[in-house]
């Protein structure tokens, strides 16, 4: 139970804007040492969460044919249907509140 009140009131602390910041300081980072694949992933990841691109940020963020394999998705399931799944199952109100849980693309 204690775990569960702390995630809760750290989700709420961490907001996506404040995630995006954070990418973007890490790419800042990257950028200074010449990590050049790391950054092309934080950058499109930073432009998926500005822009609100659903489809972009899942299939950066989500192995779809892995998770198709095991079951938790449908083969060829809609893109809503595949953010509705992934929404349910963590208990999301948006697909982007994922990356604050600490799921994804993180580059710490």
């Amino acid at each position: 139970m204690w775990f569960w009140t702390t995630f809760r009131v750290n989700l709420k602390i961490m907001t996506i804007d404040k995630y995006i910041l954070q990418c973007k300081q890490n790419l800042s980072k990257l950028e200074t040492i010449e990590e050049y694949e790391k950054c092309q992933e934080m950058h499109d990841l930073i432009s998926s969460l500005e822009n609100k691109d659903v489809e972009k940020y899942i299939y950066l963020t989500f192995d779809i044919k892995g998770l198709e394999k095991e079951g938790f998705l449908k083969k060829k399931a809609t893109m809503l249907e595949i953010e509705n799944r992934i929404n349910i199952f963590f208990g999301l109100s948006t697909i982007f509140e994922y990356s604050l849980i600490g799921g994804g693309n993180q580059l710490n």
